[in-house]
């Protein structure tokens, strides 16, 4: 049979054992799992199983041809292949009963949401600075003015001095 099946992480809570020892779960909404693709020995050189959960909304038209041949006919929203033992058909079902037995310890492989992209506070936990005691070189609006106010000083005090050089020299020229 497949080992393994594609589900989606619900929740996690926890629970107590019949010894009442506390244990944290967390609950994996499984779907039926449909087989799409049987890879063999003889023609892909491994043997494996393309299984399939979910529906896509807008399928491609290559991927719904692709699952004609299995018989399936909602194309699945996720694929993946796995390893198997026995024999599997096309368009085959298989459940959580099929492939585990009750109270029997798994491996879980996940990918989580992402978080976009995060600044330092977010990502590594940086404090920011203190916000009291005349701190403003740390607060970023602060420090954006007092750069922009150089800076504007610092231009107009060129100009002005470009400006001072430029009538200086046309004095000179002049008769």
């Amino acid at each position: 049979m497949v080992k393994g099946l594609l589900g989606k992480k619900l929740n996690m809570g926890s629970t107590y054992d019949s010894h009442n020892r506390w244990s944290p779960i967390t609950n994996v909404l499984i779907e039926p799992n449909l087989v799409v693709q049987v890879k063999e020995i003889d023609k892909d050189g491994y043997k494996a199983a393309q299984i399939g959960v979910g529906k896509e909304k807008h399928p491609t038209k290559s991927l719904i041809g692709h699952f004609k041949k299995a018989t399936v006919l909602d194309a699945p929203k996720f694929l993946k292949e796995v390893p198997f033992d026995g024999e599997l058909s096309l368009g085959q079902e298989i459940k959580v009963s099929d492939v585990f037995k009750k109270g029997e310890f798994v491996d879980v492989v996940g990918t989580s949401k992402g978080k976009g992209f995060a600044g330092v506070v977010k990502r590594h936990g940086f404090a920011g600075g203190p916000r009291t005691h005349g701190q403003s070189k740390y607060n970023i609006r602060n420090r954006l003015f007092k750069y922009l106010v150089d800076l504007l000083a610092v231009k107009w005090m060129h100009n002005t001095h470009i400006d001072y050089e430029i009538i200086e020299e046309l004095d000179e020229r002049t008769p």
